[in-house]
Order: structure tokens, then sequence, then C-alpha cells
């Protein structure tokens, strides 16, 4: 008797067509960077209440170096502990030997609102302001030009004042360059200091920019003297922004923006909060409007952070695809224009971690690796705490960490495993073939919306149906995605708001969720209308009435 012998169970087409998903799972195995940069964070931060001996740090440190290379190669399973305390004694390390803030006893000495002369570099120009004052018991006010500049003193080369002039409206102002040498009588006085719990350590911020002591001072006792210098290409960028933001604010003023519409001219706050967003430029924000975005929760908008810089990013990277750039040349024009617009904007925290964080995540698309979010934010944060070990302590730096932890590592894997897979499988719903190659509750999901705009047709029409039913549900998934983002962070957010700024806001939720999406389409525009302000000045109002 023949037997016939049953054929072996073999894997199904569809299931080899399987697409691995795209988010991937929140496991800390594939983040070996995050768990790196929070035991380097551990070691400073026991390095911030003890005091260790630079050189037994580093004894240790290879002598654990050693340990853990020997446990690699013959007990892997059991190494992970060394690795952590490696990162560990290498943030001890750093923040042993990082360079500690110049306080600048020697000015604070001479700040004592004595008028001294003295003479020094500039090293950074600010804006010219009009400023309202009043005279002593008089409620008589006067109107005067203001330009604060930071002088490095020849006499104290490593000590820097901060020096605001003035002069009445009517007086002629000199040309002040960076680099210029000058002789100013002053008056310097050091930042007041409040010891509340809570405050606003103004004096440490401004030492923590190089500036030792506050003054002020009249025109008429400053003399630009004949030798100059370069100037330092910090000062060059930051009079580069300056001139931008003088230019957008003369935008309200130009004689074409007058013949706009009422409801779509530029209005002198329009351009200031143009000038903050694009420029990074908050000074021309009146105390109103700063108030009440401070109030909705919704500030970060007027300040060029690592949100503005990816939507910079994202329209260039969209541009070089357009043009049909390479991989490699798309990347690479990206990663260099996010560079010019960081440096641009002051080059702050927020957007030197958002800068890393893109050219990064660039780099490893080149590569073909997984861009895990956790891994990369991990490795940023690695390498800003190496770099200024201090940053750790900075509420900017905690914030923004825990705003993109919220997103990758909260937000994400719950987005993943609920309603990303759906949001995914409404692209091309008109092409059959792909449903093969999902999983069942996707391909059926997909049948279920051509089968419910099939059913929709005779009544709102083919358009309608075919086009505008799917855009509904891929909106309120893409609705669903931004609540769950901006629920994750604000819960991550209240907490921080609460310490350093004594304020938390349940408006913030609803405010960012109606904001933010729109600061996708307004920050184009301003990018556009300052390109049109430059090579075509009359057309501006065009994209500003946008």
């Amino acid at each position: 008797m023949v037997t016939a012998s049953m054929p072996a169970r073999s894997q199904s087409p569809t299931a080899q067509s399987l697409p691995r998903p795209t988010g991937a799972p929140s496991r800390f195995r594939i983040a070996p960077a995050l768990i790196g940069a929070v035991c380097f964070a551990a070691g400073i931060c026991f390095a911030h209440f003890f005091w260790c001996v630079p050189g037994l740090t580093l004894i240790s440190l290879l002598g654990l170096i050693a340990v853990t290379a020997v446990a690699c190669v013959w007990a892997a399973r059991v190494a992970w502990p060394s690795v952590g305390l490696v990162y560990v004694l290498l943030g001890i390390l750093c923040s042993e030997i990082a360079p500690a803030i110049n306080p600048q006893k020697d000015l604070a000495v001479l700040a004592d609102n004595t008028p001294r002369m003295v003479e020094g570099e500039v090293v950074r120009l600010g804006p010219m302001r009009s400023a309202v004052s009043t005279a002593p018991f008089s409620t008589k006010t006067h109107v005067e030009h203001s330009q604060q500049i930071d002088l490095r003193l020849y006499s104290l080369p490593s000590s820097a004042v901060r020096v605001t002039l003035y002069a009445p409206i009517e007086e002629s102002w000199p040309r002040i360059d960076c680099g210029d040498s000058v002789r100013v009588t002053l008056s310097m006085h050091g930042e007041e200091r409040y010891l509340d719990p809570g405050v606003w350590d103004a004096g440490g911020y401004l030492l923590s920019q190089g500036i030792g002591a506050m003054a002020s001072a009249k025109l008429e006792k400053l003399e630009v003297l004949a030798a100059r210098k370069p100037g330092t290409i910090a000062c060059r960028l930051h009079s580069l922004q300056i001139a931008a933001s003088t230019r957008l604010k003369g935008l309200v003023d130009n004689a074409a923006n007058s013949r706009v519409p009422a409801l779509l001219r530029l209005d002198h706050e329009d351009a200031a909060m143009l000038t903050a967003m694009l420029t990074g430029d908050r000074s021309y924000l009146q105390h109103g409007l700063r108030v009440g975005f401070e109030r909705t929760g919704s500030f970060h908008l007027l300040v060029v952070s690592g949100l503005h810089l990816a939507i910079f990013s994202s329209l260039i990277f969209w541009l070089a695809k357009r043009l049909c750039l390479s991989r490699v040349w798309a990347s690479l024009v990206t990663i260099l224009c996010s560079l010019g617009y960081a440096l641009f904007t002051g080059f702050g925290h927020p957007v030197q971690r958002a800068f890393w964080m893109v050219t990064l995540y660039l780099i490893g698309r080149l590569l073909w690796r997984d861009r895990v979010a956790l891994n990369v934010i991990g490795l940023v944060a690695l390498v800003m705490l190496a770099a200024d070990p201090g940053s750790l302590f900075d509420s900017g730096f905690q914030m923004t960490l825990l705003s993109v932890l919220a997103t990758a590592g909260i937000a994400g894997p719950i987005a993943e495993h609920t309603f990303a897979p759906y949001l995914r499988a409404t692209r091309n719903l008109s092409v059959l073939r792909i449903d093969s190659s999902l999983p069942p509750r996707l391909a059926q999901f997909r049948v279920s919306v051509r089968m419910l705009a099939y059913y929709l047709r005779p009544i709102t029409g083919s358009l309608l149906a075919g086009i505008a039913f799917p855009f509904g549900i891929r909106l309120g998934l893409r609705i669903t995605e931004l609540l769950a983002v901006s629920l994750s962070i604000e819960l991550f957010m209240m907490l921080p708001m609460a310490v350093y700024f004594h304020r938390v806001t349940l408006l913030a939720l609803p405010v960012n969720l109606l904001i933010v999406p729109f600061l996708g389409v307004l920050l184009p525009c301003a990018l556009l209308t300052f390109a049109v302000l430059l090579l075509w000045p009359s057309m501006a109002f065009v994209p500003g009435a946008a």
C-alpha cells in the first residue's frame, strides 16, 4: 500500500511579506545610549553633592574599563553592571574636570555705582531701542534712545560688563561695530539677587554668559577709539540676527503693507511675534503679549526651539527631495541648512539639542540603521552632558529632555499599540494589492473604509465619498495622535513648570492642540516673508498677509 505523505506546512506568502512595524517597541535594550546617559547623569549628580579626587577617579575608571573588557569576553551576560559603572565614573570625571564659571570677583568689587572710566572691546551689540523715562519726583516723561553693548575690559581681560547707553532722541548715534575699542565713563552695579526659594538667579545667568556686572552711561561719555579688531564670530552672528529683526520690524511701515486690507495687514505685534519666532529676538515683545502666551502655556511657540528647527529641517528635506537630490545630498543639504539656521538664531541649548538629534537621525537614515527615538535622545543627551555637565541642572535642558522622552517613551508606544497602525493603513486606500501584505485586522480596516465610502457615494457624491471621507478618517487619527503627544508632554511638564515657573495652567493642552498644527504653516510663511523681504521688499506683504 502506498501512502501519500502530507506536504509540509509552509508559511503563507502573506505572512512572509508582512512589513515590519515602523515604530520600535519601548525596550531599553535597543536604546543603550539612553541607559548610558542615565548612568552618566547619575555620576554628575554624585559629583555635585560629593567631591571626588579627579586622579583617583581616573585610576578607578581605567581599572573598571579593564574589568569590563574581561567581563565582555568571558561573561558577556553579566557585563552590563560594570558598563553602567563605567558611565557613572565618566560622569563623575567630566563633572570634576569641567571648567567652572568665572565668578569675576575682581569686577564685583568695582560694581559699587561709582562713576569710573574704563576701556574695553565690544564683544556683543544689542539693537537700538526707544525708552520712556520719568525724572525723579516728577510726572514729566521724555523719550530716549538706548542700546546695550557688552565690553570686555582691558584691565580685567577675563571680565565683561553689560552697558546700557542712553541719549536724547534728537542726538545722532555713532556707529559702533563688533571689535571696536571704546572708552566710556559709567557706573557699574551688580545684579540684584533674591534668596527666596524658586526665584530665578539673574546674576548666575549673566555669569554663565560671561557678564560680571551691569552698567549705564550717557552716550556723550562714550568715545570710539581708532583701533579696531575683526570681532568675534558670536558677535557677528548676533549683529546679523539684530539686522534681520530690524528688517522684519520695518515691514510694518512699508507703504505696500498699508494698502492691504486691515484683516491681512501686519501690525507691530504681528511683526514682534514673527521676529521672535524666526530669529529668536524677543526684545520686541510687549509685556501684555508675553503674559498672554505665558498664561496659556504656549510661550514656547515664540521661542526658537527644537520644534521650530524640526519644522525647518523637514521643509528643507522636502524641498531637496522635490529637486530630485540623492539621499546623501538631501541629507547633507538639510544638515548644513539646519546648522546655518541654528547659528543664525543664536545656537541656544534647545536648538543645539534639536540640531544634533536631526543630524543623528539623518546619518542613521543614510547608514540604513533603525532610527530608535529613545536611542537618539540618549546619545544626544550623552554628548551634551559630556560637553557641559552643568547643563543637567538647567531648567531648559530638563524640560526639553522630559518633553522628548514623553513623546518617544510614552506617546510613541501607546500610539504604536493602538491607533498608529490604522493611520498607516489609510495610505493608498485605492491600491488593493497592499491589503494582502498587512495583518488581518488592518486589511479588514482598509476594506471597511472602502465599503463605507462605496455606500456613501449615492448620498454624498463620488468626490466626498472617495476623497473627503478617507481624509476625515486620517484627520481624526492625526488629531488623536496630537492629543496623545500633547497630553503626555503636559503631564510630564506639570512638576517642572510648578517648580521653576510657579505656574500650572489647564489651558495649555487645548491651546497647544489648536496652535501647534498652525505653526507648521506659520513658520514656512515667515521664512518666505523674510526671503521675499531680502530679494523684493515691495512684495513682502503678500506672504506676510498669509
